[in-house]
This record gives C-alpha cells, sequence and structure tokens, in this order.
C-alpha cells in the first residue's frame, strides 16, 4: 500500500483499489466526506500540492480484520496547498490510523489527529495563516 501511493507513475490507477467503495472513514475535517469520495479528495488534493508525498508505516499491529499503525508522512511543498502558494519547503508530521477490512479490502478507517497534520504541515512550511479558516478549505 505504501508502495503505492509513494509512486507517482502508478498511484493514480491503483491506490484506491485498496479501499472499499462503502469506505467509511471516521476523524475526517466536518467539510470533508466521511466516504471513499472525500478520501480521494483529500489524497488527490496532497498529491498535487507535494508530488513527492511519502507515507513510511510503523508500529504495525494486526488483531483479526484490524491493523493499527503510526505513520509519517514528508514531501516538499511544489503545489497549492488550501489556498497557499507553492513554498518549495520540506514537511514531516506524524500521525495514527486503525483500518478495518472486510475481505480483501479497507472498508472504514479511524483517523487520529487530522487536524494535526493540517496544522503540522502548515507549521513545518514556516506559515502563518489563520488555522480556522484553512480547516474551512477543506
Amino acid at each position: 500500500m505504501a508502495d503505492t501511493f509513494n509512486n507517482p507513475q502508478n498511484r493514480e490507477s491503483s491506490y484506491f483499489d485498496f479501499y472499499d467503495n462503502s469506505l467509511i472513514i471516521q476523524g475526517f475535517p466536518p467539510n470533508v466526506p466521511g466516504n471513499k469520495e472525500g478520501f480521494k479528495q483529500l489524497i488527490y488534493l496532497l498529491w498535487k500540492a507535494f508530488p513527492d508525498i511519502r507515507i513510511m508505516f510503523d508500529d504495525i499491529i494486526i488483531e483479526g480484520n484490524k491493523v493499527a499503525c503510526r505513520y509519517n508522512l514528508t514531501g516538499t511543498h511544489k503545489g497549492e496547498f488550501m489556498d497557499l502558494e507553492p513554498t518549495d519547503k520540506q514537511f514531516s508530521v506524524n500521525g495514527m490510523t486503525v483500518f478495518s477490512f472486510r475481505d480483501t479490502k479497507m472498508h472504514r478507517t479511524l483517523e487520529s489527529g487530522r487536524y494535526d497534520f493540517i496544522e503540522g504541515t502548515v507549521e513545518n512550511l514556516a506559515l502563518n495563516p489563520n488555522l480556522p479558516k484553512l480547516k474551512n478549505c477543506l
């Protein structure tokens, strides 16, 4: 999954195959739908703003049909990100997620620190915007 996310040549054609069409996401900002389409919107936003974005999964715990893991996202701000012009600066933020699987696809995910991700990314880019305004952009 990380290999596909991290590979610009084939990620758009195959990354979302890991997710069930009935995907439910908990922990997204209120302006982002908590379904597969909302997830796609967020991921496309990240890929466009940070073309070299990479995810690394750490501390992976598997129990039954659930996988919990810590992750680290890194990238370079090359495109517009929530009304912020490119800065060419790098960022690195951490997060946690719990995936639930049905058959071979993820059908539910609980995201922890979604606002922390946004805030951390903006902080990493050395910008000082009005964060409540940024949250409304999603």
